[in-house]
């Protein structure tokens, strides 16, 4: 009996563990907006909430330029946000930088009224990070690189060390 009692509440608390929830509601609010300053050095961003792309040029400073998202654009965003639990992200990249330079996160996120501020990089790899960075591939390549607003930006010159 024991070993049943003490197998039920193993299987528990493995459930528990990996059943990882966002705590962004299931559907996209209508208030969603974010501003994500991403890259090394934070110095790109996207904001929804001025409609505006910040695109990091290393040698020649940034440039911004307006980029208006569609409903369906950020409605996508959200739900891969909600996916890579965004909101949990930076809990689990604390500590010493296992890489430099390394990219780094600054986002502001609306939704439901709420406002929710999270700082972390990447330096070093998890399966939070992985996730992260499969929903930064997404955005740059699906979301933001596509846009004519971005091909008419200059060529970034230069690079990190």
């Amino acid at each position: 009996m024991k070993r049943m009692v003490f197998a039920v509440i193993l299987v528990l608390v493995f459930v528990s563990c990996s059943n990882e929830t966002s705590a962004l509601p299931s559907e996209m609010p209508d208030d969603f907006d974010f501003s994500l300053h991403f890259g090394y050095g934070s110095n790109n961003e996207l904001n929804t909430f001025e409609d505006t792309f910040t695109k990091d040029l290393i040698e020649n400073g940034q440039e911004t330029t307006d980029m208006i998202l569609t409903d369906a654009e950020k409605s996508i965003i959200y739900e891969k946000m909600r996916d890579a639990n965004v909101l949990d992200v930076a809990d689990h990249t604390q500590g010493s930088p296992c890489m430099d330079p390394h990219p780094t996160y600054d986002l502001t996120l609306q939704a439901r009224g709420e406002t929710y501020s999270q700082v972390w990089d990447t330096s070093c790899t998890s399966r939070h990070t992985e996730r992260w960075e499969t929903f930064m591939d997404f955005l740059y390549q699906e979301i933001i690189e596509p846009k004519p607003e971005y091909q008419k930006l200059p060529k970034a010159v230069g690079g990190y060390d």
